[in-house]
């Protein structure tokens, strides 16, 4: 099931089916004979194939080099899918197919896309073929199931399957387009001046920020409807209107001579901005973690949830931190490991859907994740799924925080990730729970704390309010009666002060095991190491690491 070389596969399928001689099969058949013979004998499967991986091209009017296409894909998940655990097919399995796409969209895109993002459960789930059901035909669905379900997927294969996705993403943007194009009265044929165009594409990021727009539009009630829209995100609107602007101008540059545009040229515009909207956003993603780091309590990433709530009292930022406990505990950003001082974690706040920017039916415009770039350095240096602690060390110390501070790798978390490596017999997986639970506290800052499956459901606000019945907010009331409460309380204590107080266990989420790793005893198990075999690993590493040293790991830039 492993692709061929695109053109070799091109003359073989072009020997056995006329009306695609310029395709090869997207999935190979080497190891189903039955499924490649059922493949090859029904156009339709390879036209479904062809439509899903076609429609929707940037290059809109010039042929789509879809070899081209597909191979700049597979350079770009390359990296990533090099260092993760493969299959004994030396394939990834399903879950790793859902794990590395999740990833590839929110490192370049900057999306969620549905489906794929573990939504607080373990990451070991199989990928979500509901993601492609409500587009993709049966046929097509059957061949991807099978090739997901059975010896797993080649680079190239997860390639053609990202492309499907985001080609999804464009028609979804299109199919918006359409909609606010004809709200104004327009007939897909009609042209427009430049300044109606910039109205429509406004309108059509507004679709995605508030999911009740389009509906607005239809009923002719856009122009109320549209005030109370932009009112939804006011510290952006105008930065994201900046942005439109720009997007439209530099894909109409030169095209539209005669100062009118069509509904064509508005399918490049939309797409353009769906593309570039989450590194758009990231400046403002970058002002509330800074708004937060600015009110950081003596734990390093965190903030006190009574400091967290005063700021939202006082109105002394443009961000408006008002959720309350409830919310934030659901959402997995609250730190109760304190019991006299609950506090909200920064990164995992500033990823959270309470800080989505919008939202379509496939995809959700999101902050970028920072500790992807430190995560995917030392998966770079490292170059293989699993590394000896000194290893990983080595690799930590070459890296920047996006902040450029020098962090202070101390004994304890050298220790740390001894433990860790214990568990799997010498070696650190890297796509594991626990070893996210380390980098945690290495960059508590920028990568945020990777809570146990199930103790997390992180919903948007206006989902959580709909299905519960409350308000995503404290009231003025709940905080002032907060706010005493902390001043009753006297200092924290010295051991609960630094990255130390950060909460550590030994409870591992292995989505993926290699083959041959030396860890299988330990994954799908919750590890519970006896004091007896923890003093043990402590004294050698006490042995190892006898003088005061510490180990420093610069910031990444």
């Amino acid at each position: 099931m492993t692709f061929h070389t695109f053109a070799v596969s091109a003359l073989a399928l072009a020997a056995s089916i006329q009306d695609a001689r310029a395709l090869g099969p997207f999935f190979t058949t080497d190891a189903d004979p039955f499924l490649g013979r059922a493949v090859a004998s029904r156009t339709c499967v390879i036209e479904d194939m062809m439509s899903a991986l076609q429609n929707s091209s940037l290059q809109h009017g010039a042929e789509k080099d879809l070899e081209e296409d597909l191979a700049q894909v597979a350079d770009l998940l390359r990296p990533t899918f090099n260092v993760l655990p493969k299959n004994s097919h030396d394939r990834l399995s399903s879950a790793g197919v859902r794990y590395l796409l999740h990833r590839h969209f929110l490192h370049h895109r900057a999306w969620l896309v549905k489906g794929l993002a573990p939504d607080g459960q373990a990451w070991d789930a199989a990928f979500p073929m509901e993601a492609l059901a409500s587009w993709a035909p049966d046929a097509l669905q059957t061949v991807v199931a099978n090739h997901l379900n059975g010896r797993g997927l080649t680079l190239e294969e997860c390639a053609v399957l990202a492309t499907m996705l985001e080609n999804q993403v464009h028609a979804e943007a299109i199919e918006v387009l359409s909609t606010v194009w004809k709200a104004y009265g327009f007939a897909r044929e009609d042209s427009i001046t430049a300044s109606m165009m910039h109205t429509i594409v406004s309108d059509f990021v507004l679709a995605y920020i508030d999911g009740k727009y389009l509906k607005s539009l239809r009923a002719n009630d856009g122009e109320r409807s549209r005030d109370s829209s932009i009112a939804m995100y006011p510290s952006g609107w105008a930065a994201t209107e900046k942005f439109v602007e720009d997007v439209q101008s530099n894909v109409s540059w030169g095209i539209a001579v005669d100062g009118t545009m069509g509904f064509a040229l508005g399918e490049q515009i939309v797409m353009r901005v769906t593309h570039k909207w989450g590194h758009h956003h990231v400046q403002e993603c970058h002002s509330l973690k800074q708004t937060l780091l600015n009110l950081e309590s003596k734990r390093p990433g965190r903030v006190d949830l009574s400091a967290f709530h005063a700021s939202a009292l006082h109105g002394d930022s443009e961000f408006i931190f008002g959720e309350s406990s409830v919310y934030l505990r659901q959402l997995g950003a609250l730190d109760e490991s304190i019991a006299s001082s609950s506090s909200v974690v920064i990164p995992n706040y500033v990823n959270s859907p309470t800080n989505y920017v919008a939202r379509g039916d496939l995809f959700t415009v999101v902050c970028i994740d920072e500790c992807e770039d430190l995560f995917r350095g030392i998966e770079r240096r490292i170059g293989e799924p699993f590394a000896e602690p000194e290893e990983i060390l080595v690799a930590a110390q070459s890296l920047l925080s996006l902040e450029g501070e020098r962090v202070d790798l101390s004994e304890h978390m050298v220790d740390k990730l001894h433990q860790v490596a214990a568990l799997h017999g010498g070696r650190v997986p890297l796509h594991g729970r626990l070893f996210a639970l380390w980098m945690h506290h290495a960059y508590p800052r920028d990568c945020p704390y990777p809570a146990q499956p199930g103790t997390t459901k992180p919903l948007t606000p206006l989902d959580y309010e709909e299905t519960t019945g409350l308000s995503i907010e404290e009231t003025p009331d709940e905080i002032v009666e907060e706010l005493r409460d902390f001043a009753t309380k006297g200092p924290l204590p010295k051991d609960a002060i630094g990255a130390a107080s950060l909460p550590w266990d030994l409870k591992e989420e292995l989505w993926e095991e290699a083959v041959g790793s030396s860890s299988s005893m330990a994954v799908g198990m919750e590890v519970a190491i006896s004091l007896t075999v923890f003093a043990a690993v402590l004294a050698v590493r006490a042995q190892h690491y006898a003088s005061p040293r510490q180990v420093v790991i610069k910031a990444y830039v």
